[in-house]
């Protein structure tokens, strides 16, 4: 008879394990289930890491709110991106945070603070984010304001 199998993975898992776990769960867009890790290794980074972390963090609550049509996570969702833009204005992922924030807002249907992150992105394009796809955007809710009038 074989002895049991015992599960004690996360409790010894070295950091660079715990990395290398939590990078298949970002890269397979399994966000939600990457949550619980991020917060784990958030401490344990190297500083040029933690940025990261936070933008993903950020994103697995728009993730949640498609997966689960959950429209309480959106709340979590922008106040995290706000935080990740005001933390780290000059990151790489900023633009990409502040068009997340846009879309949260426009799906809770705050169209002024949309069109206020989306209008800049459109001006002043940056490679991260498609323009055609925020000119799009800017369409849509110049559409739904004139219905609305």
């Amino acid at each position: 008879m074989s002895s049991p199998v015992v599960h004690v993975q996360a409790a010894e898992e070295s950091l660079a394990g715990r990395i290398d776990r939590l990078s298949i769960l970002l890269h397979s867009n399994q966000l939600i289930a990457a949550r619980p890790l991020i917060a784990q290794v958030r401490g344990e980074v190297p500083p040029e890491m933690v940025a990261n972390l936070d933008f993903y963090l950020a994103l697995s609550y728009v993730f949640e709110y498609y997966e689960n049509n959950n429209s309480a996570v959106l709340t979590t969702a922008a106040e995290q991106f706000e935080a990740f833009i005001k933390t780290y204005p000059n990151h790489s992922l900023s633009a990409l945070a502040r068009y997340n924030l846009a879309d949260v807002h426009a799906i809770n249907q705050k169209f002024k603070e949309a069109l206020q992150l989306y209008v800049p992105l459109y001006r002043q394009p940056v490679a991260s984010v498609d323009r055609k796809e925020v000119l799009g955007k800017l369409v849509l809710i110049n559409q739904l304001f004139l219905k609305t009038f």
